[in-house]
């Protein structure tokens, strides 16, 4: 602090009286305080007596150097008290303890919030017991040990929230290196810790999106032609820490059926500084698997609109790929057999429709006995069916010819430069391909037609029409013939597979048509009795071998599955013209005179007769015959159910002749 020359030239007396007269030895340097704008209270620089009298000793020594001591002391004061303002006004917590752990000084940011009384001299353990927010005592204890400052961070419940606090514990030594006391300065740094979680939680956020999405990040730099990716790219491009990630290293990684077209690309996208976003195949280094990536990236420029980063995504696409190519393989071809579809055919037979495939033949094929395969033993069975007539068609035909599944149970072969009698042969390749294939027993057959365009002006659709109309005329003048044969053969399958059945199946027929000549029934109406008794069971065909077979009584499950067999029956007949009414005696052979029958329930005379006589024989032979879960009744027996249950189950006129004639 500066003096100025008036009072340079005063005398150390003088300065001692006007020292004295303000009543406080200190007021003299306040004075030149004020007038340089000095901010602080007089009363904080006061120098005790002893000091004063120390200051009067060197006034009798020599003026000059009293003043520059004085100087001194009034400046190291001064700065004492700068420094004490600066702590206690901080807004950060501070305090310090001696080595006995007592309160030496706290700041008012430390006092204010926790205490009510004067903590100085007391120990910190005894006024914070167990508070959080403070350092560890044996942490501060190894402070005085070692003389080195220790960091540590520390929180606190407050208001429901926890607040966080970087606490530095700093040793204060004398002059002989000695640690006479702590200081501890906690700073506030919950803004920032927060701030840290939440970009902690986004990058979480982040780095789990990627992961589920198959989505890695990276920063490519031009200058070095170095990137620098994420996690989830490693894993997408198979590679490890050591990998190169020069433009090199990503070039190696690309599918070689990829690489050149990949590689002119980013090129040009470098040159004009246009988004880069293509798909291509890469070969991952980690395990050789192939796998599809979506690459997408966006420039960046510095000041001088130059570019001088690439920012990038990379996503593993290779399930939508797959998917793509299911969607555009099902948009052209046929689901189960695998064959082109009409979808496909429609848009193939115009480009295909031209001079130079001339000559174009078409052949019509439709699958005989679809549906009754079908009713009979289920749709997988049809859809074996459909497979192995596609089979015949892929091994009968070449590869330039086009094989179409039109849709149900018609195929359709495109055969460009082919003639009719070359067409012909490959109706024969394909019915000697499946000549020896059967469903259940039941032999292949497919009706054909075909037609050839031999001139450009034909209708190339007139054509295909001439080779179905052929098909269908052929399969109506082997229809019935065929459909006599497949039911044949699904008869014969049954009961060469179920003896027993095929024995109960004899009896009620024989026994049908002893009840029909004892009415009185016609010679014709009697041996439709006699077949539809012997195809009145012909529905179990389609049933599980395991029920028809089963020892021990049938579960109620499998009752209703056995009660599905009328139907099954019937719709397996009522395919062939010829069996039609037999079909429906079959449907109705359960039925019951009171209507409680199935499985339409119908009532008295509006069971058709021929069904009610084979109700009465079936039941008598099942009665009379051991059956898995029961055993067998005497024939008188038999009679007496029978006639218990005549106006029930059965028709009364029908069990009277049937006991009185026949038994």
């Amino acid at each position: 602090m500066d003096i100025d020359k008036r009072n340079q030239t005063e005398s150390g007396n003088q300065i001692a009286n006007r020292k004295s007269a303000h009543g406080n030895p200190d007021n003299w340097a306040l004075d030149r305080m004020k007038n340089r704008q000095a901010v602080y209270e007089y009363e904080d620089l006061s120098i005790q007596d002893s000091q004063l009298v120390k200051c009067d000793i060197f006034l009798n020594v020599d003026e000059n150097l009293l003043n520059h001591v004085c100087e001194l002391e009034r400046g190291a004061k001064i700065n004492t008290c700068l420094y004490k303002v600066l702590l206690d006004y901080s807004s950060d917590p501070i305090f310090c303890l001696d080595q006995t752990g007592r309160f030496i000084y706290v700041n008012i940011a430390f006092s204010v919030p926790r205490l009510s009384d004067d903590v100085i001299g007391k120990k910190i353990w005894d006024v914070f017991p167990g508070e959080e927010g403070l350092p560890d005592f044996d942490l501060m204890k190894s402070v005085f040990r070692t003389g080195k400052m220790k960091v540590v961070e520390v929180h606190a419940q407050r208001n429901d929230s926890l607040s966080y606090f970087m606490t530095s514990i700093n040793p204060i030594k004398d002059s002989c290196g000695e640690v006479i006391m702590i200081m501890c300065i906690s700073k506030d740094i919950t803004d920032r810790k927060l701030a840290e979680e939440a970009l902690k939680e986004r990058e979480y956020l982040l780095r789990e999106s990627q992961k589920a999405a198959h989505i890695g990040s990276y920063v490519y730099d031009l200058k070095t032609e170095i990137w620098k990716g994420s996690d989830e790219l490693d894993l997408i491009y198979g590679i490890d820490q050591e990998y190169p990630r020069t433009y090199q290293g990503w070039l190696r990684i690309i599918h070689p059926d990829f690489l050149t077209e990949v590689s002119a690309y980013f090129k040009k996208v470098e040159k004009d500084k246009s988004p880069f976003h293509y798909e291509y195949k890469i070969i991952r280094p980690s395990d050789s698997s192939e796998r599809w990536v979506q690459d997408i990236r966006k420039w960046e420029f510095d000041e001088n609109a130059e570019a001088t980063r690439m920012f990038g995504t990379v996503q593993d696409v290779t399930d939508r790929k797959k998917v793509e190519k299911e969607i555009v393989f099902l948009s052209y071809h046929d689901k189960l057999t695998g064959l082109y579809n009409r979808r496909f055919y429609e848009e193939e037979i115009k480009r295909m429709d031209t001079e130079n495939n001339l000559p174009i033949s078409i052949i019509m094929g439709d699958v005989n006995g679809l549906k009754l395969v079908n009713d009979a033993f289920g749709h997988d069975k049809g859809d074996e069916l459909l497979l192995k007539c596609a089979a015949a068609l892929k091994k009968a035909c070449c590869q330039n010819e086009i094989i179409v599944r039109l849709g149900g149970d018609e195929f359709l072969v495109l055969l460009p430069r082919t003639e009719g009698e070359e067409a012909k042969q490959v109706i024969d390749r394909i019915k000697s391909h499946y000549a020896k294939e059967s469903v259940n027993g039941l032999s292949i057959s497919i009706s054909f037609g075909s037609d050839t365009k031999r001139r450009p002006e034909e209708d190339i659709f007139k054509i295909q029409k001439n080779a179905e109309d052929y098909m269908y005329n052929l399969k109506i003048i082997e229809k019935e013939s065929m459909r006599g044969k497949i039911i044949k053969s699904l008869v014969d399958t049954f009961y060469g597979e179920n003896r027993r059945e095929e024995l109960h199946a004899k009896r009620v027929s024989e026994i049908s048509s002893s009840i029909g000549k004892a009415i009185g029934l016609s010679p014709n109406r009697i041996k439709q009795l006699e077949m539809a008794g012997m195809l009145h069971d012909i529905g179990k065909i389609a049933l599980d071998s395991r029920i028809l077979n089963k020892q021990e009584a049938l579960t109620e499950q499998e009752k209703d599955e056995l009660k599905r067999h009328p139907d099954i029956g019937y719709r397996i007949l009522s395919s062939s013209y010829d069996m039609l009414d037999l079909a429906d005696y079959v449907y109705a052979h359960h039925e019951k005179w009171d209507g409680s029958g199935y499985p339409k329930g119908l009532k008295g005379e509006k069971i058709p007769l021929i069904s009610r006589i084979i109700a009465i024989a079936e039941s008598y032979d099942v009665l009379t015959n051991p059956v898995s879960y029961k055993s067998c009744l005497s024939s008188l027996q038999a009679i007496e159910e029978l006639k218990q249950k005549s106006g029930t189950d059965f028709d009364p006129e029908i069990v009277k002749i049937f006991v009185e004639k026949i038994l």
